[in-house]
């Protein structure tokens, strides 16, 4: 027989010649209806054939999973259902109104944390909205800071067999970095150099470190030629990583991460084919995102102990489950980090940890200049965002996303939008979907006393109550899950947690490439950190992490 070390490679070397695995057409689909060899090593950019008996389960532009039927006015036009509720914009004035910053949350999390968050959620969640169907939001005559409607599109849709609304997720229902090597083979090819395995950066400074590398720019404008005050668009694998400086410094550093695996790579084989070393690099890069996720980031929202009830002790494939992400999840409980946000954003001295500068937050949206600034730019945000605390997590926003949300040629509130998000999709009652999670639902109390009961706050409770007419049945799920009273040790109440947590569970066990699987060097997100930004991290103590000190 054949030696033990090559029988894996001639078995790969068969199946190639043999396979032909036919799936079923459900979710997005090409032109070619099989998976082949190369499937049985790498995944797919756009997710497809990582289930190889449903090649499209879990592929970009998939359906959301609903686990409650949708709850619309009138199911043939499908009106927002607003019966007993006031509107979004006068329920984030009356409850959301962040008086100060309180600094203080129950983990010592780092602000990092949040925006880490916010990474991971522009890896696993886009639903695109459509400019022909508006339902913007009716702005409180007496309000403060608008004057006119808050403008809103309601997302794209399909309908199903029994006229109901479904959306499709853009990205893909596993964690693949898909923010950074993008979820479309046309957008993918637009971010690869197509060289030694490398993705396609740019060298900025001169007096730089030789990994100092940026993101290509999104117009090709040569960097020397930008004026002071040209706008700055970088390309990446989500458009929206240039939202803010933070997120737009995590998505660079894995970036740099690929091709310091890539470098690794083709350093120690120098004769393999850039497609074989990119595909390595791009497969470590996962592997170490989703580790950093379950053991570093995920503990630190949901609890351990939440994890270790909910998920299983060991990783176990299943071929049979449907991976596509879940509705409720994507709409309300995975934007519970909008909380957690401060209203700046610092830059820090990574020799001494002193505040170089303080930006207020409604003056760094979609300002990606501001990492140009220097060398060291990405590093004074980085470290501006591990050793500040994001705030608590509850229904209070601060002002820079409630009253001061940019985006060009328009000012929005986030919590609004959030809440108007929640009637656009059809969430059905809160009770309702936490009986679709296995949770008792709030019960054994008059409409009126169940706010008491979802909340600790009675002065909350009774503005809630205000708000939504005495029906408890009519809260959004987006305001109740942030009011709802913490979980045992999570940040969250206890229908977002075990949202989350199932969530992240379905993204392991239906994940045929998941860490678990592999025995490999992982690195901790800290480590990641000091490789790309070429110094240590001082200042954190035994035990503390960048995303908890």
């Amino acid at each position: 027989m054949f030696p033990k070390k090559y029988s894996n490679l001639i078995l790969i070397f068969i199946i190639s010649f043999t396979i032909e695995i036919h799936s079923n057409n459900s979710g997005k689909g090409g032109k070619d209806r099989t998976c082949g060899w190369r499937h049985l090593l790498f995944r797919s950019i756009t997710g497809t054939c990582n289930n190889l008996e449903n090649r499209n389960y879990g592929s970009s532009n998939h359906v959301q999973v609903r686990s409650v039927v949708p709850k619309y006015m009138i199911r043939s036009d499908d009106a927002l259902y607003d019966v007993n509720r006031s509107g979004p914009r006068d329920i984030s004035n009356q409850i959301c109104q962040q008086i100060r910053n309180l600094g203080e949350n129950v983990k010592n999390g780092s602000l990092l944390l949040i925006y880490f968050g916010q990474f991971v959620d522009h890896d696993i969640a886009k639903t695109e909205a459509d400019a022909r169907y508006e339902k913007n939001i009716t702005v409180p005559s007496n309000d403060e800071f608008f004057k006119n409607d808050i403008n809103f599109h309601r997302s794209r849709f399909m309908k199903d067999g029994h006229k109901y609304r479904q959306f499709r997720n853009s990205n893909t229902g596993y964690l693949d970095l898909s923010n950074i090597y993008g979820d479309t083979k046309k957008h993918h090819k637009k971010l690869r150099a197509f060289k030694d395995g490398l993705m396609k950066t740019i060298q900025i400074f001169k007096n730089g470190h030789p990994g100092d590398e940026y993101l290509p720019l999104k117009d090709s404008k040569n960097v020397g030629d930008l004026s002071e005050h040209d706008q700055v668009m970088f390309e990446c694998g989500d458009e929206r990583c240039n939202e803010n400086p933070i997120l737009l410094s995590i998505t660079t550093i894995f970036v740099r991460e690929h091709n310091r695996l890539a470098r690794l790579f083709i350093k120690r084989f120098p004769r393999r084919k850039d497609s074989v070393i990119f595909e390595y690099a791009r497969r470590r890069n996962i592997l170490n995102y989703q580790k950093i996720i379950y053991e570093e980031w995920l503990p630190l929202i949901v609890g351990k102990d939440v994890m270790k009830k909910h998920m299983l002790k060991k990783y176990r494939y299943k071929k049979t489950g449907y991976p596509n992400t879940d509705i409720f999840f994507t709409t309300v409980s995975f934007r519970f980090g909008h909380s957690g946000i401060g209203n700046f954003q610092f830059e820090m001295d990574s020799s001494n940890n002193n505040i170089i500068k303080k930006h207020e937050l409604r003056d760094v949206f979609f300002k990606s200049k501001l990492v140009l600034n220097n060398v060291k730019s990405i590093n004074h945000f980085m470290y501006g965002s591990i050793f500040i605390k994001h705030e608590k997590i509850d229904l209070q926003i601060v002002d820079g996303l409630r009253n001061f949300l940019f985006q060009p040629n328009q000012q929005l509130d986030l919590m609004a939008l959030n809440i108007q998000r929640g009637r656009d999709h059809g969430l059905n009652t809160f009770n309702k979907h936490r009986e679709s999670l296995k949770l008792k639902p709030y019960k054994n109390c008059d409409k009126t006393n169940c706010f008491l009961k979802l909340t600790n706050d009675r002065s909350l409770a009774r503005k809630l109550k205000k708000l939504y007419y005495n029906d408890f049945d009519a809260i959004d799920p987006f305001v109740a899950g942030l009011a709802e009273k913490r979980f045992k040790d999570s940040q969250l109440g206890e229908t977002f947690s075990i949202s989350i947590v199932k969530q992240f569970e379905k993204f392991r066990l239906y994940d045929r490439f998941f860490y678990e699987r592999y025995r490999f060097k992982s690195l901790s997100f800290r480590k990641i950190l000091e490789l790309n930004l070429h110094e240590n991290i001082s200042g954190l103590k035994s035990g503390e992490t960048v995303f908890q000190n």
